[in-house]
């Protein structure tokens, strides 16, 4: 009570990656009477998002399992591989076949456009490739491992708030310089929309609220639906179910468009 500022900074918080077992009792410790959320939401450059993503599912998979109650919440990432509504498929294909003069030239000197992978197997699931080589192999793993557990712990009873987030002009996106220009240069493909972090933010905590509160929402357990339905409800994705190309492709002719804005 007695020390500065700067002492308290130096004893506050936790560091997840050292002290998860810590963490997972100060959680089960907090209000035993009532129903808790945690939410997944820490990201870190490299394979540090890797440690942070597998240190907070053990923190969760242990929680789950001595306070059943838990309700998980994550903000899904496009940039995985999952399903998408068919009607989103057929519109990306039209797309495809109206694209504009200028994305045939784009594509001969910039870089070539590519399409993602569109695939249906059975039960009929039309399936989005959104992997990308700009953001790595460790973000993939990282946002796939949240994926499992979102699928594992609604199979095992637990409510989970997994909504798709959209690309947004955050802090851990707008630091990369050419990552950032290729964000800015998004408007000139259509319908892609880069959110400002305010605006994602609100939507994606009034969605959470929405899945918590309605009893008939897709976060709730005891779903008919194939496990992998849960990313493709409240998808916020900012028209790039039904954009046809790759964000790695268009990358060199949106950063083009983003020296402008």
């Amino acid at each position: 009570q007695n020390g500065s500022e700067e002492d308290w900074i130096k004893v506050a918080g936790a560091d997840l990656l050292t002290q998860p077992v810590e963490l997972r009792d100060w959680l089960l410790s907090l209000l035993p009477e009532k129903e808790l959320v945690v939410g997944s939401y820490i990201y870190l450059d490299g394979e540090a998002h890797v440690r942070a993503s597998a240190a907070m599912d053990a923190v969760v998979a242990s929680l789950t399992s001595l306070r059943p109650s838990t309700a998980l919440a994550y903000l899904s990432s496009p940039a995985t591989v999952y399903p998408i509504p068919e009607a989103a498929v057929e519109a990306a294909n039209a797309r495809a076949k109206a694209a504009p003069w200028w994305h045939l030239p784009a594509s001969l000197v910039l870089a070539p456009l590519k399409g993602w992978v569109r695939s249906t197997p059975t039960p009929p699931l039309c399936l989005y490739s959104g992997i990308s080589i700009v953001q790595g192999p460790n973000y993939a793993l990282a946002k796939t491992l949240q994926n499992w557990r979102v699928m594992v712990a609604q199979a095992s009873g637990s409510m989970v708030s997994a909504p798709m987030a959209p690309t947004s002009k955050t802090e851990s996106v707008m630091h990369v310089p050419t990552v950032a220009r290729g964000v800015l240069g998004f408007q000139a493909f259509q319908p892609l929309k880069a959110f400002e972090a305010s605006t994602a933010s609100t939507i994606m905590a009034l969605l959470l609220l929405h899945d918590i509160g309605n009893p008939n929402s897709c976060a709730h357990p005891n779903q008919s639906f194939h496990p992998m339905q849960i990313f493709l409800k409240k998808g916020v994705h900012g028209g790039l179910w039904r954009f046809p190309y790759t964000l790695d492709s268009i990358g060199p002719t949106a950063c083009i468009f983003g020296f402008f804005q």
